[in-house]
């Protein structure tokens, strides 16, 4: 059998409750243009997903099932959609089971419509330039979003979060310190975890806050966990 090419479905898949946040985002892209579909259970999703849509949000928890099982069947398929997996009881140990289950993002519950928007904005910006390269530059990515228009909800947060936006600020004229600056500028916009090693007290959490204050979550809390209070066996 001959192998699908991707498309850009201009679609996206909302699968379990539907909540106040859900529904601004529903409404803002059907005024974008966008076919929107709810529908309750797994079962539904998984077969319909693979064929029809670009993005899946999904609840964590389904009346029929898991969503993490949900974006693990999704994400094994040929040209699968992105998958973002919310929830209203977030941990950290949620984020894991997230990101092992193939999602692009997570959301806790009640999440701001702002910061949605962009992690949706991104996911299709990227499925749009790859349709586009395929077809010969017919598909035009997203235009940027208006975040003034956008109503406001105060995010979740799983954890304390920063006292200040970014923290404190890194600063310094030595070739090493900008070399950083320039890793810090061309990797603070993918979507991938990021590993920062070093001895007590050479700024490893400055570096991170820097990260985190020119990603894509940027208005969402920034989380500082001490893991050498954690026992390993809980790590």
């Amino acid at each position: 059998m001959p192998r699908r090419t991707p498309q850009f479905a201009r679609s996206i898949l909302f699968v379990g409750e539907s909540t106040e946040s859900c529904e601004i985002l529903k409404q803002t892209y059907r005024e974008r243009g966008y076919q929107v579909v709810a529908q309750n259970s797994a079962s539904e999703a998984q077969n319909s997903a693979p064929q029809r849509f670009d993005l899946v949000i999904a609840d964590v928890e389904l009346s029929d099932g898991s969503g993490f099982e949900l974006s693990k069947s999704i994400r094994a398929q040929d040209h699968a959609p992105d998958v973002i997996l919310t929830s209203p009881n977030p941990s950290v140990d949620e984020s894991e089971q997230a990101r092992f289950a193939g999602a692009a993002y997570y959301l806790p519950q009640p999440f701001a419509p702002d910061e949605a928007v962009s992690s949706i904005d991104s996911i299709l910006n990227r499925r749009a330039e790859t349709a586009s390269a395929l077809s010969g530059g017919r598909i035009s990515p997203l235009p940027e979003t208006d975040r003034s228009s956008t109503p406001q909800r105060r995010p979740m947060a799983m954890a304390k979060p920063s006292t200040t936006k970014s923290g404190p600020k890194m600063i310094g004229q030595s070739t090493a310190i900008k070399n950083l600056f320039t890793i810090i500028n061309r990797i603070a916009l993918k979507d991938s975890s990021v590993l920062v090693t070093g001895a007590t007290g050479t700024g490893k959490e400055l570096i991170a806050r820097a990260i985190h204050a020119q990603s894509l979550r940027r208005n969402a809390p920034f989380v500082d966990l001490n893991c050498s209070a954690i026992p390993d066996t809980l790590v």
